[in-house]
Formats: C-alpha cells, structure tokens, sequence
C-alpha cells in the first residue's frame, strides 16, 4: 500500500461526507511518506506515485488526469493564481 492506495480511500470517504476520517488519513500519509496529497485532490484512474510517493506534495486545487506516473520528491502547487491540471499519460519527474 502507496499513498495514493491511502488517498483513494479517504477521497471516497470525502466524497460520500464523511467529516473526520478523511483527514486522519490524510495526517497518515503524512507520517508515513512525509507527502502531502489532500483528500480532495481529483486524481484520475490509472495514475500512480514513483517511489510510494514519497516526498511529494500537491495542492488541492490541482487536477491530474489518467495513467500518470509522478516521482517522487514531486511539488504541484499554485502561485500567483494558477494551479496546474496535469492531462492524460503524463511523467512528471
């Protein structure tokens, strides 16, 4: 089990408005591979984390698209307004 197994799980979670364990989850994640996905991150089918995810960090306004790999040690955020939307088949490294 990765950090992206782990965010599925408390994505769905999110979505069916369940309040605490999402976050629990979330902080799990944390502890475990110091990343930091938010649950409310869209992520699509098919994508995966290099590494189990470790060390990477995604704001939870972007969006990722199907079957991307992104390494670890990865940063997504947004400045000065913008938030990345990351399409289909996509290697980020």
């Amino acid at each position: 089990m990765d950090a992206l197994d782990l965010h599925v799980i408390a994505h769905r979670l999110y979505k069916w408005r369940i309040p605490f364990l999402p976050k629990c989850i979330q902080v799990i994640i944390f502890f475990l591979f110091n990343s930091y996905i938010p649950y409310e991150l869209e992520i699509g089918k098919g994508t995966r984390l290099g590494h189990r995810g470790i060390g990477v960090v995604i704001n939870k306004k972007c969006k990722i698209g199907e079957n991307c790999l992104i390494r670890a040690h990865v940063t997504l955020g947004g400045g000065g307004g913008g938030y990345p939307l990351i399409g289909n088949y996509v290697e980020i490294g």
